[in-house]
């Protein structure tokens, strides 16, 4: 399965992405539906604050849905950035901490005038081994 939805970036892109998510990913376990939820607002998030995906412009989301795996690509028209090893700061900084954290794989792919961020989670379907959801453990939740 694949879907590619076109969007604008602005204030109702990130919720845009979500609801695209939730209907397109019927299959998946609960768990993974909802850290593939966290990491498609942290990745459009970034496309609309820090990307080209400002009111009106446009954001691409591509959802591929293959045995075990799930894919998801965010392209916008900024400038890009280079990879680095996300290191959150008090004001900010967590997604592409999220990212890593959760994903399977992930990367960024620049031109002079696009950006393309994509991460993969591996995945079974709903009633598979949950606890494939990523090579990660859960991080523990403090208050």
């Amino acid at each position: 399965m694949e879907r590619i939805i076109q969007f604008h970036g602005g204030a109702r892109a990130v919720g845009a992405a979500r609801d695209a998510v939730i209907e397109q990913a019927t299959t998946l376990p609960r768990e993974t539906l909802e850290d593939l939820q966290l990491l498609v607002s942290e990745v459009v998030t970034n496309a609309v604050r820090h990307g080209g995906g400002s009111e009106g412009e446009p954001i691409t989301l591509r959802l591929v849905e293959r045995p075990g795996t799930i894919r998801v690509e965010v392209s916008d028209d900024g400038p890009g950035f280079e990879r680095h090893s996300p290191t959150p700061r008090t004001d900010g900084g967590w997604g592409l901490f999220f990212v890593d954290k959760l994903a399977s794989r992930w990367d960024v792919e620049s031109t002079p005038r696009s950006t393309l961020v994509w991460f993969e989670m591996d995945a079974a379907p709903d009633g598979g081994d949950s606890e494939r959801s990523g090579n990660r453990s859960r991080m523990p939740m403090t208050a």
